[in-house]
């Protein structure tokens, strides 16, 4: 597998872990969340991940570590889609959870992967380019947390076209600001 793919599913893993820091004020004020929610939602992610990465790292070691990261980046993607359309915290929480279990069996096989496809000469490069890319990702993830918030994104138009549930509610963070000011 390319390092180009694999890099950009560990940039995004990283981005996921970070982007709900700053986002995360905004939609639990759309969604009307306790503080033990908030912090549910902030560590579930973290806490499924990183208790979940010696079974994701075994079980690409016995089932292919290709077929298994493939596997962790599609269950990633499809939960990390059904957080954006999280009409309550406890949808909210569980697909955060979720989203981190998925992680679990990405993250552990990238080094892997990177030790398998590259030789020895190539190998510290390749492995360059992944602590950048980690870099990148922690920078850029509280980032799009804050164009999130910024644009309104959250909770916008995808998600309440699909369910509906925050519509009535009078629009989002930046309509509440609005409304405010």
């Amino acid at each position: 597998m390319g390092l180009a793919v694999v890099l950009t599913a560990e940039f995004m893993d990283l981005v996921d872990a970070t982007i709900v820091t700053v986002a995360l004020p905004s939609m639990a004020a759309d969604l009307g969340m306790t503080s033990a929610q908030v912090q549910w939602t902030l560590a579930g992610y973290t806490l499924a991940m990183g208790a979940g990465l010696i079974t994701g790292g075994r079980v690409g070691d016995l089932y292919g570590r290709r077929r298994v990261f493939l596997a962790g980046v599609g269950a990633g993607t499809l939960f990390a889609a059904l957080t954006a359309l999280a009409p309550n915290p406890g949808w909210l929480m569980v697909m955060r959870i979720l989203t981190g279990v998925a992680a679990a069996f990405t993250v552990p096989l990238v080094i892997g992967m990177i030790r398998a496809n590259f030789p020895d000469r190539y190998r510290p490069a390749a492995l360059g380019v992944y602590g950048a890319t980690l870099g990148l990702a922690a920078v850029v993830g509280p980032i799009l947390g804050g164009a999130l918030v910024d644009g309104d994104l959250w909770g916008a138009g995808l998600a309440r076209g699909v369910l509906g549930e925050r519509a009535d509610r009078g629009g989002g963070a930046a309509g509440r600001m609005a409304d405010a000011g």
